[in-house]
C-alpha cells in the first residue's frame, strides 16, 4: 500500500509540474503572438521617458480639419541644405553642440530636416530660424518641452513642432522662462501643449502661426500664459482635444485680432479661458465651438479669480458660430465683472444670453447665408479674399 501511495503521489507532482509548463508555455506563446516589434525590445533598446508614439486623434476631428481649412505649408524660399545648422553663418554639427554656441544677440538657422533633440536657449536676443521645412518631432529638453527658452527677447520663426510628451503631462513645443517671445510662421501640433510660459513672460506674441490638436486631460492646452500680456494676430488655434483649451490666458490683458478660434472635430473645453480677467479684446476674428466640445462656456472670464484690476471685455466685427451639441453661454465670467462691450458681430447658433443693438443674431448658418458645417466663411472685414487659408 504504502509503494502504490508513493507512485501516486509521484504521478501527482509530475503531473502538476507538466500542466504548469505547459501553461507557462501558452501564455508566452500568446504574447508573442500579439507582440508588435517595439515590444520584443530589449530593456536598454526602449525609449525612456513616456510613450513616444502619438495615438491618432478620430477620424472626423482630422477630416473636419481638412474640410475647413488647408495644411500648414512652411516658407520654403531660401532653404538651407538638408540638416545643415549655422550660427551667425558658422556651420555647427549638431543643435546641443548650437545650443552651448549660442551668445546674446546670434542667429541660429536650422536646414530642412526631422530634427529629434530640442534646445535649451539661455542667452538674450536670439533667433531661431528654420530654413526649409524644419520639423522637430518628440523632442524634450529637460522634460519639459522641444524648445526650453531662458533667455530674453527670443524671436522663433518657420518651424513645425509635434508629438512632444513628458511624465508632468504638460510638454510643450516651447517652455518660456524667460520674458518677451515673438513666434512668426510655427506650426505646433499633436502635443500635449504649444506653448508654456511662467508667471512673468513680459509679452508674447503669437502671428501667421497654427496650433492644433493640442491638450491633455483638461491642465494642458493649446496655449498657456501664465502672465504679462498677450497679443494674438493672424493665427490659428484649432480643435484642441483632451478637454483643453484652444487659448487659456492668465495675462493681464489679452488680445486677438484677425485670427480663427475653432473647436471643429475636437473634444476641446472653452474656446478662451481668460482665467483671472484683466482685458479681453476680440477683433476681426472667428470663434467656432464645435459639436464634440465638452464646455458649453465658449468663453470663460475670471473665473479662477480676480487676479488683475479694470477688467474689460470687448469683441467687435467677429464671427461668432455655435455649432456645439447644447445652447451655448458665450462669456461665463465672474460675478460682479462688468458686462462685455459687444458691436457688429455676427453670432450664430443657440445662447444662453442676448447681445442685441449693433450685432447680428441667427439662428442657424443657413439663416446667416453661411456654409454648413465644418466650413469656416472668410475673416471679417475682408471681401471673401482673405479666409482663414489666408492667415
Amino acid at each position: 500500500m504504502n509503494r502504490i501511495l508513493k507512485v501516486l503521489t509521484l504521478y501527482l507532482v509530475l503531473a502538476g509540474v507538466a500542466a504548469h509548463g505547459l501553461g507557462f508555455a501558452i501564455y508566452l506563446g500568446g504574447l508573442e503572438l500579439v507582440r508588435t516589434p517595439d515590444h520584443r525590445q530589449t530593456a536598454s533598446q526602449r525609449p525612456k521617458g513616456p510613450n513616444p508614439r502619438v495615438t491618432a486623434p478620430a477620424p472626423d476631428q482630422l477630416a473636419d480639419l481638412r474640410a475647413a481649412l488647408p495644411p500648414w505649408r512652411p516658407d520654403l524660399s531660401n532653404p538651407l541644405a538638408e540638416g545643415e545648422i549655422r550660427i551667425g553663418g558658422v556651420a555647427v554639427s549638431n543643435l546641443a553642440d548650437a545650443a552651448r554656441r549660442l551668445g546674446d544677440g546670434d542667429t541660429l538657422e536650422i536646414g530642412p530636416g526631422v530634427y529629434r533633440q530640442g534646445l535649451v536657449v539661455g542667452s538674450n536676443g536670439v533667433t531661431l530660424r528654420g530654413r526649409g521645412h524644419v520639423v522637430f518631432d518628440g523632442a524634450a529638453q529637460a522634460g519639459k518641452a522641444t524648445l526650453v527658452i531662458r533667455g530674453d527677447n527670443t524671436l522663433v520663426t518657420n518651424i513645425e513642432c509635434r508629438n512632444v510628451r513628458v511624465p508632468d503631462r504638460n510638454g510643450a513645443c516651447i517652455r518660456l522662462e524667460g520674458r518677451n517671445l515673438t513666434v512668426n510662421g510655427v506650426y505646433f501640433h499633436s502635443s500635449e501643449q504649444g506653448i508654456l510660459s511662467g508667471g512673468s513672460p513680459g509679452v508674447v506674441t503669437i502671428e501667421r502661426s497654427r496650433f492644433e490638436r493640442l491638450g491633455k486631460n483638461g491642465r494642458a492646452h493649446g496655449i498657456y500664459i501664465g502672465g504679462g500680456q498677450l497679443r494674438i494676430r493672424d493665427s490659428l488655434f484649432l480643435s484642441a482635444v483632451s478637454q483643453g483649451h484652444e487659448i487659456k490666458s492668465r495675462a493681464e490683458s489679452t488680445h486677438i485680432e484677425r485670427s480663427v478660434v475653432a473647436s471643429l472635430g475636437g473634444d476641446d473645453s472653452r474656446l478662451l479661458d481668460i482665467s483671472n480677467g484683466g482685458e479681453l479684446i476680440v477683433r476681426d476674428s472667428i470663434l467656432e465651438e464645435g459639436p464634440a466640445t465638452v464646455n458649453n462656456d465658449v468663453i470663460g472670464f475670471g473665473l479662477e479669480g480676480r487676479g488683475h484690476s479694470s477688467p474689460r471685455i470687448v469683441l467687435t466685427r467677429n464671427v461668432i458660430l455655435l455649432d456645439g451639441p447644447r445652447r451655448a453661454r458665450l462669456i461665463h465670467r465672474r460675478e460682479g465683472t462688468p458686462a462685455p462691450t459687444m458691436t457688429e458681430n455676427l453670432i450664430v447658433g443657440a445662447t444662453a444670453t442676448a447681445y442685441p443693438g449693433s450685432n447680428r443674431i441667427a439662428g442657424s448658418r443657413a439663416a446667416a447665408q453661411l456654409p454648413p458645417y465644418p466650413g469656416l466663411p472668410p475673416l471679417p472685414g475682408t471681401a471673401g479674399d482673405r479666409g482663414p487659408s489666408g492667415l
